[in-house]
């Protein structure tokens, strides 16, 4: 064996006994409850999907989590390590030993997981976006093949526009897009995904359709996926949609960060692109109909 290969293999199985890492902040709470066995989704070279039974509303449900590598997509629900996955073996990290989630760590085996710091996934947006860049990012997603995004021809905007006024319309919309695609987080989960976000950070009511998505994806849709639908709906993503939906604010160039987001896995990045630029048609449509809607000159005066 090479002086490099001793090398590399000494890198990927001698980890330290406790490893830092940032913690997404709708999972802090895992970390911080009883301890509790977790259970191996998937086990890939930047990411280890785990999951934890917990009672939630009386009802027993499967609750996701992520341990992440410095060069993985930071999930909202991810647990992410200070080293690239060319310093570390997750697999060989995750097989040391039991799996326990909480009391403040994960725990694999000898090693253990710390919450060093949380991370704040909550998007956050600074007024509502700006025509210009809705109709650039637009022109930029027609122009991709609708192949990439698995739901070709779909007028977004038209179709969730009703979902977010009325409960059967909502219903409706969740039994078009739940589930729909292949993969952990199919296509039209991932469109529900950055339309919720981008409608929970410009202050759309999206509580029906919410509730229509999360009571559809039992059972529907792969327990990843229904996660990182749930983070959506509390407003909570990836650093690069909050880049995005920071420039569709701002009279700034949106190409480099419309292309951060298309780059997110194989069709994942377009699909959430698709719905965080719906959600932002609305969020624009609904700010010019306040500004247009006057009071009358009457309005708040009380009588004599």
């Amino acid at each position: 064996m090479s002086t490099s290969a001793k090398t590399a293999k000494h890198r990927h199985t001698d980890h330290p006994d406790v490893l830092p890492a940032g913690v997404a902040q709708g999972v802090r709470d895992l970390l911080e409850d009883t301890p509790r066995g977790a259970h191996i989704l998937g086990t890939f070279p930047t990411a280890v999907y785990l999951s934890v039974r917990e009672s939630a509303g009386g009802a027993a449900r499967t609750r996701v989590f992520a341990l992440l590598t410095a060069d993985a997509i930071r999930l909202p629900c991810g647990l992410v390590l200070g080293v690239p996955s060319s310093r570390i073996c997750l697999p060989d990290l995750v097989n040391a030993g039991p799996v326990v989630l909480g009391g403040g760590a994960l725990r694999l085996g000898p090693h253990t997981v710390t919450g060093a710091r949380t991370l704040h996934t909550r998007m956050v947006v600074d007024g509502a976006p700006l025509a210009g860049q809705i109709a650039e990012a637009g022109a930029r997603l027609r122009a991709i093949e609708r192949a990439r995004s698995g739901l070709p021809g779909l007028d977004l905007p038209g179709l969730l526009a009703p979902a977010l006024r009325g409960r059967r319309e909502a219903q409706r919309v969740s039994r078009e897009l739940v589930g729909r695609g292949p993969g952990l987080t199919p296509a039209g989960d991932d469109v529900l995904a950055g339309f919720l976000v981008a409608a929970t950070a410009f202050r759309l009511d999206t509580d029906m359709l919410l509730d229509a998505v999360l009571d559809r994806a039992i059972g529907r849709t792969p327990d990843l996926s229904a996660q990182l639908l749930r983070h959506a709906g509390a407003g909570e993503g990836l650093p690069q949609v909050q880049t995005l939906l920071t420039v569709l604010t701002a009279a700034r160039p949106i190409g480099p960060a419309l292309d951060a987001v298309l780059r997110i896995g194989h069709s994942s990045g377009y699909a959430l692109a698709s719905g965080v630029h719906a959600a932002a048609a609305l969020a624009h449509n609904a700010a010019r109909h306040r500004r247009t809607v006057r009071p009358s000159p009457s309005t708040g005066r009380r009588g004599s």
